[in-house]
């Protein structure tokens, strides 16, 4: 059975190292670091936040020549991971005094004690605005179908003066549309053999539905095809070829209701349509 090492965590950052190792980092300036990012009220327990890992690092070497941070891990001590920090003994520079980094810090606390949050004063309405609100809060379901009961009569008027013929002639910018067929009976007539000739192709489309069990795209195509060419030629051989043909071209352009029956059109022999 392997054994296998538990991950080492974070150390804790001792207060004083005897090392003399430097980090070639430059030099962390206190002069460009927050005041609030110091702690410097007890000079030979110096802390400061760290740049790169952004934790509390405290300061060694206060009473020696040079003076640089710990060195230490990224996270928490006995909690993360022992990670190193890139700014391990990187040295610091002294470029402001502990009255002067005082002074900051109260400064910075005077600033933002002075600064508070402003208060947003909503518009007041107009009298015409409150009054629509309240009276929009006050409504019921009940309210809104009497509102409706009431402006239906005035809808029913504008829909009758709109369908009302303008008195006078018609204008001059262009005919009057007709309202009636000029002749009733022919009329009559001519939509009845349109009918009849609807019916009939009707009737064709679904004897080739039937016949060659296809779809209805496809057999109101065929039906479209064999009365072009019957209405060509009077010779019924002729009039085969052709369609024959015109069924070739549909397959030649790959078009899709001849394409999907390709073997259905090739293998049967279709009847003209008279």
């Amino acid at each position: 059975m392997s054994i296998t090492a538990a991950m080492p965590t974070a150390k804790k950052r001792p207060h004083r190292t005897r090392t003399k190792r430097v980090s070639n980092l430059p030099p962390i300036k206190l002069s460009r670091l927050l005041p609030s990012h110091i702690d410097l009220r007890d000079p030979l327990k110096a802390v400061l936040v760290c740049e790169d890992c952004g934790t509390w690092v405290p300061i060694t070497g206060m009473q020696s020549k040079v003076q640089k941070l710990v060195p230490h891990h990224t996270g928490k001590a006995g909690a993360a991971a022992a990670i190193h920090c890139r700014s391990s003994n990187r040295r610091i520079e002294f470029d402001m005094t502990i009255p002067e980094w005082r002074q900051a810090l109260i400064d910075a606390g005077k600033d933002a004690s002075s600064r508070q949050a402003t208060t947003v004063l909503s518009k007041a309405f107009s009298p015409q605005t409150d009054r629509t609100l309240r009276a929009r809060a006050e409504r019921t379901p009940a309210g809104r179908v009497a509102d409706w009961t009431a402006v239906l009569p005035r809808v029913a008027d504008a829909d009758k003066n709109r369908r009302a013929v303008p008195a006078g002639d018609a204008p001059t910018e262009g005919p009057a549309v007709p309202l009636a067929p000029k002749n009733q009976a022919a009329h009559t007539q001519r939509q009845a053999e349109l009918g009849a000739r609807r019916a009939a192709w009707q009737k064709q489309v679904r004897d080739f539905q039937t016949r060659y069990t296809i779809d209805r795209e496809a057999a109101a195509h065929l039906v479209g095809i064999s009365a072009r060419a019957a209405a060509r030629h009077f010779d019924p051989e002729q009039a085969e070829a052709e369609l024959q043909w015109e069924v070739g071209q549909a397959l030649a352009e790959k078009k899709e209701w001849a394409v999907r029956f390709a073997a259905e059109l090739a293998t049967v022999t279709m009847p003209l349509s008279r």
